[in-house]
């Protein structure tokens, strides 16, 4: 779909700086805490896209407060790997048909998320 398209290609322009998550792999982490191999994957990265949210996906409040704070230490582990801890560098980029449960309800959520409408119109005879 026009979501996933967006997010591999802004892959396929920034490489190895971008890197693009399934938004259910962000919902079942439930602890920032902890070392997690889903939270390894956005170290060293500007650009963190996020594909497949519904309207169902409910990443809690918390957890999308300290993926997008710039000042918070996020650790990670990948398999067999020591664990590392290192700030958010990047910017996240939600590929989605309307916010995600949590941007609606927390105000402090909310002023850390800019929501961009962008409408498209499907015609069988475009136009220039």
């Amino acid at each position: 779909n026009g979501k996933d398209m967006v997010c591999n290609k802004m892959i396929a322009v920034l490489g190895t700086y971008c890197v693009s998550n399934h938004s259910g792999t962000l919902c079942r982490v439930r602890d920032l805490d902890t070392p997690s191999p889903t939270i390894f994957k956005l170290c060293a990265r500007r650009m963190v896209c996020v594909r497949e949210v519904n309207g169902e996906d409910a990443m809690l409040p918390y957890l999308y407060k300290k993926l997008v704070d710039p000042y918070t230490e996020l650790q990670g582990c990948d398999l067999y790997e020591k664990p590392i801890t290192f700030f958010p560098q990047y910017l996240m980029f939600f590929a989605s048909n309307a916010p995600m449960n949590s941007v609606e309800k927390d105000m402090a959520v909310r002023q850390r998320t800019s929501v961009v409408k962008h409408v498209s119109i499907f015609t069988d005879s475009p136009m220039e």
